[in-house]
């Protein structure tokens, strides 16, 4: 059961839909009046202030206004799309749009023009706000930030790239309402493969997350958070959002660079420079790691606690993927001061789980439920099961267009219970750990096979053998075959593995797979690589990466091999994709 209600729950449904969107920006709004020269935004050493959040808001809510008495819509009623990279003006566009009561659709500023059309055709938004060219027709005749009358001209953007423009795109003749009022949000699932999805969020279950976020990593008004990703993701601006929520301070980079980053975390809490969380995904963090042991901070009196003079804890966020065992080791090694947080949730549920690592929770699982979320299992495999999650955090459903209509789709059962396909298993303890999302788990031979736990046995090899070579992914995924359905592919992914071309390593780990795993589930091709191709948001791309490796790989039908032994069917690949050192049929 849900542990109890959220404080304020019943008041916000009792509150007006605009009382509801101003307590998501109460720690803005208080400071911009109280404490305007406060640090409110940093990104690449341009520092703002609430007061340039305040001022620049202003500006953009008076266009908004003067858009909607144009053409005759409620203010309250427009959608605004937004569609920047990290930048102050993605800052302002936000907290313009809960400001005014509007829908504000996150979109990624990298997608293709096919991927931006399928976000338009199912948000059907009245205002896009974009990067542009200086002295483009869009900039003379709309709203455009970057022509200072906004902001002082030294703290603006002036390079061609950074220039930002709001143009109504709207059409009030056969203009299709928001299915309901209360949204205040839709972003778009990230996934592995196939179109975004537009899901939606109401201010309420925003605000139930703060609540969350603040009981279980402490953020308050006196946060200073580094977010590096990308802002059109849901990680770094749910961190964003929450910073204008608390009154805190936010830090970002036009572009993730692992360099900045750990420089700016080798100097967390000293007198001039306090830092309170770093959020990351997994593999933003192992670049930052990297950079770490390149530059031999960990070694002799150069280690990162001797850098770190400051009393205060930082702490060190993770989600979107899970971490690996071995990369929890390498980051106490490298942070022995800092503490390490991750937790599993999704764009639709919001926090499920969150593992701190001063609890000392098992090193593979994803922690204990989170406080006020009930998560139940659908048993569907032994002990493993679908997970679904109950709580005042969860979506409201995807937008999407359906014969001209602008339609809520829903994702909550009767019950109250959501789930987005993933499947787990809850320990003695009370802990949780994944198996595998729905769309990841494949048939050998008509038998189930769940990837993560060959990646979990595979990863365990490496950590608890003799093997020095350090191994960052241990990657298992479906490769098609037409005798078995699918067998299973091991691609190990690293900067130093080429000692694994040495076939007694590889036998020696296939024995280790053996001796844990059900005879479908060991892999039967294992494969070398620097690289791996990667979501938008730093996740793996499972599917992408099935598909590259069948089509490279030409597997022969009926189990009969006709071409070259494993080794030799790389010459005809790219060197810098990968190396096949096994294949069972060859």
């Amino acid at each position: 059961m849900i542990d109890d209600a959220f404080p304020g729950a019943s008041e916000s449904n009792a509150l007006g839909t605009g009382q509801t969107f101003n307590r998501l920006i109460d720690g803005y709004i208080n400071a911009s009046r109280r404490n305007p020269d406060k640090t409110a935004f940093v990104i690449d050493g341009l520092v703002y202030s609430y007061q340039d959040l305040a001022e620049a808001e202003q500006k953009a809510s008076a266009w908004l206004q003067a858009q909607s008495v144009k053409h005759g819509l409620a203010c309250e009623s427009l959608r605004i799309a937004c569609r920047l990279r990290n930048c102050f003006e993605l800052a302002v566009w936000y907290l313009t749009s809960v400001q005014n009561n509007c829908l504000f659709i996150l979109m990624d500023p990298t997608w293709s023009d096919s991927e931006v059309q399928h976000a338009l055709d199912n948000t059907l938004p009245d205002i896009l706000i974009e990067h542009t060219e200086p002295g483009s027709l869009m900039c003379r005749e709309d709203f455009c930030f970057s022509t200072g009358e906004t902001l002082q001209s030294e703290k603006t953007f002036s390079s061609a790239e950074h220039l930002v423009c709001a143009r109504s795109i709207l059409n009030p003749e056969g203009r299709q309402t928001t299915p309901d009022a209360n949204l205040f949000l839709s972003g778009f699932t990230s996934g592995t493969s196939g179109k975004p999805k537009a899901f939606a969020r109401t201010a309420e279950s925003w605000l139930a997350s703060f609540d969350v976020a603040a009981a279980e990593f402490g953020t308050d008004s006196k946060s200073v958070i580094l977010a590096p990703g990308p802002l059109s993701h849901g990680l770094s601006f749910f961190a964003l959002a929450e910073t204008f929520h608390h009154g805190a301070t936010f830090v970002s980079q036009e572009s993730f660079d692992a360099h900045t980053c750990c420089e700016f975390m080798l100097r967390a809490n000293t007198r001039s420079h306090r830092l309170t969380a770093v959020v990351l995904v997994p593999s933003m963090l192992v670049g930052i790691l990297d950079v770490v042991q390149e530059s031999g901070f960990r070694d002799g009196s150069s280690t990162v606690s001797d850098r770190t003079s400051g009393s205060g804890s930082c702490r060190v966020i993770t989600a979107g993927a899970k971490l690996a065992i071995s990369q929890q080791t390498r980051f106490s090694e490298c942070f022995p001061q800092f503490q390490l947080s991750e937790y599993y949730g999704a764009s639709e549920l919001s926090f499920v789980s969150v593992r701190h690592s001063e609890e000392n929770p098992p090193s593979d699982s994803v922690g204990r439920v989170c406080k006020r979320v009930a998560v139940r299992l659908l048993p569907d495999h032994n002990n493993i099961g679908v997970i679904e999650v109950a709580g005042a955090m969860l979506s409201s459903g995807y937008l999407q267009q359906q014969q001209g209509q602008l339609g809520l789709r829903m994702i909550t059962g009767p019950e109250g219970y959501s789930t987005v396909g993933d499947r787990g298993y809850f320990d003695e303890s009370g802990f949780l750990f994944l198996v595998d999302r729905e769309d990841r788990m494949f048939n050998c031979g008509g038998l189930k096979v769940f990837p993560s736990r060959v990646e979990r046995v595979a990863a365990d090899y490496f950590l608890c053998s003799k093997c020095e070579l350090t191994v960052e992914n241990c990657v298992a995924v479906g490769f098609d075959d037409d005798f078995w359905g699918q067998r299973v592919c091991l691609v190990l992914q690293g900067s130093d593995i080429a000692g694994l071309r040495d076939n007694h390593q590889i036998n020696l780990l296939l024995s280790y797979c053996r001796s844990n795993l059900q005879r479908h589930e060991v892999p039967r091709l294992v494969v070398l690589s620097e690289t791996l191709p990667m979501t938008r948001s730093g996740k793996v791309a499972y599917q992408q990466l099935a598909a590259d490796l069948t089509d490279s790989l030409c597997v022969k039908t009926n189990n009969q091999p006709t071409g070259p032994s494993a080794q030799s069917r790389h010459d005809s690949l790219p060197a810098d994709r990968w190396l096949v050192v096994y294949d069972a049929d060859s």
